[in-house]
């Protein structure tokens, strides 16, 4: 009974392939009859045969196993080359890009000047009694000189210098020698001549660049503005003569100059500067200006001795940047 099991497990080991469970099952049973007629067979003899035939049966599943391990270690080293060849690509590329952007960068320009021109409006001074401070104001021109500095991109720092006429105008009532009134008369008061201004700004910046970064196009900025103010006048009289039929010896005063003085100024701006080309642009700025001042006090300048007025510069400029 023990050769027709051998015989059989031969036949079946020969032809034995991976999924066989029954070559196993024929091999367990040779073993168990091998122990019952251990007289027919050498002793050992059925542990050697599963041996075998464990082995045959599970060498198919070693030759696959071993297979999908090749095929696995070709992928992973087709991988790594592929890694290696993405990651080279990638350094490489931001090596590139590190060094385009570096050529890119807006080079820092941190000095800049320039010069402003427009016009001014201003308020009545306040302080003065009103018949001396008018009730109209006109338009003058308004001129300044600026330098700045820029500590980044964003912060800039800038002193301004600057030069406008303030006068305002009102009307008098006039009586004639008798005491009759006549027409009344237009009065200019020039409350400075020449208003100097001299002032640190700082400012704000909110920087636009052009379309490739190759330089800064256009910096839009708002800030504070803060310094002293001087002005310059004769603080004289102007007298005219009113010619009527009736009265044509009466004389009058048609002008009324303050003092020189000195005070200080406030104010807030903003503004937006367009460059053409990196170095040189265009610029337009509005302002609100507080200023105080303090006059030379003669007798019949007391009451202008002090004065405060608003003014409203509305300005356009050029811009040069030094480096």
């Amino acid at each position: 009974m023990v050769k027709v099991y051998l015989r059989e497990i031969h036949n079946d080991l020969s032809g034995a392939k991976v999924g066989n469970v029954f070559v196993i099952v024929k091999l367990i049973l040779c073993v168990l009859h091998g122990r019952q007629l251990c007289t027919y067979m050498p002793a050992g003899c059925s542990y050697i045969i599963l041996l075998r035939g464990i082995f045959l049966f599970s060498r198919p599943f070693i030759l696959c196993q071993r297979k999908i391990c090749l095929d696995l270690v070709l992928i992973l080293k087709t991988v790594a080359q592929s890694m290696k060849s993405f990651l080279l690509t990638a350094a490489a590329c931001m090596a590139f890009a590190a060094g385009v952007s570096a050529q890119n960068l807006p080079p820092v320009y941190r000095w800049e000047i320039g010069a402003n021109g427009g016009y001014s409006t201003i308020t009545r001074p306040s302080g003065p009694p009103a018949v001396y401070s008018g009730n109209s104001t006109s338009v003058v021109k308004d001129y300044s000189l600026r330098a700045s500095y820029y500590f980044n991109w964003h912060w800039m720092i800038s002193l301004d210098v600057g030069n406008r006429r303030w006068e305002s105008f009102g009307q008098w009532k006039l009586d004639d020698r008798y005491g009759r009134p006549l027409k009344p008369y237009d009065v200019k008061f020039l409350i400075a001549d020449h208003a100097i201004t001299t002032a640190v700004q700082m400012n704000y910046v909110v920087p636009f660049y052009s379309q490739f970064t190759t330089f800064n196009r256009a910096n839009l900025y708002f800030g504070v503005h803060a310094g002293m103010v001087n002005t310059i006048n004769d603080g004289s009289r102007q007298y005219a003569r009113y010619n009527t039929g009736t009265d044509s010896s009466t004389t009058y005063v048609k002008g009324v100059h303050y003092n020189s003085g000195m005070g200080y100024t406030l104010g807030l701006q903003a503004g937006f500067i367009y460059y053409i080309v990196p170095r040189f642009g265009v610029t337009a700025e509005v302002a609100l200006r507080y200023v105080n001042v303090n006059t030379v006090a003669d007798n019949w300048a007391a009451p202008m001795s002090n004065y405060q007025l608003m003014h409203f510069p509305q300005t356009i400029g050029v811009r040069y940047r030094l480096y």
